[in-house]
């Protein structure tokens, strides 16, 4: 997150629907076969990849709320801790947690988690999204501005999913 990037409220929103109609698209062009099938090799599948963009971004609906991500997202202390270090441990957990859940429920939560963040944001000022991250999360160090976090959560985080799983359903 060390990029300059300055949203106004409506341009941010209007990444967050773009965002979301690349990742629709995306689903679109494939069975839910391919969702569910090829896997890479941790294991993951499509679906898999969905389901994480569903919780990081709902997890992002906690951190605006000023709830504690690690407690929305059910991780333990020593596992958090490793986020510090790498993304992997935590998102290993998620995808075990919820490998099992079916397609179909895996597309609800991941439109209902997308629809939550951008009806949070939509309630949020100018002012408001400009504010640090541990402004939402005091235990934080970071001072980012949370629309940073809100894009590297919503349609930045759908952008960099979307040639993994392509690949992953190519293979």
């Amino acid at each position: 997150m060390s990029e300059e990037i300055q949203f106004s409220k409506q341009e941010l929103l209007q990444h967050m629907q773009a965002g979301w109609e690349r990742l629709q698209a995306f689903v679109a062009e494939y069975s839910d076969e391919q969702l569910t099938g090829p896997t890479d090799a941790a294991g993951w599948t499509a679906k898999d990849h969905l389901m994480h963009l569903s919780v990081w971004a709902g997890s992002m609906v906690a951190v605006l709320n000023s709830q504690p991500r690690r407690d929305y997202m059910e991780i333990s202390r020593e596992d958090w801790v490793t986020l510090a270090e790498t993304y992997d441990v935590v998102n290993g957990i998620l995808q075990q947690r919820y490998k099992d859940l079916p397609l179909a429920e895996v597309h609800k939560a991941v439109e209902e988690k997308h629809n939550e963040l951008v009806a949070r944001v939509e309630a949020m000022t100018e002012e408001e999204l400009q504010l640090p991250y541990n402004h939402y999360q005091p235990n934080s160090k970071s001072t980012t501005p949370i629309f940073e976090y809100i894009s590297g959560n919503s349609f930045g985080h759908y952008d960099e999913h979307i040639p993994w799983m392509r690949t992953l359903i190519q293979q």
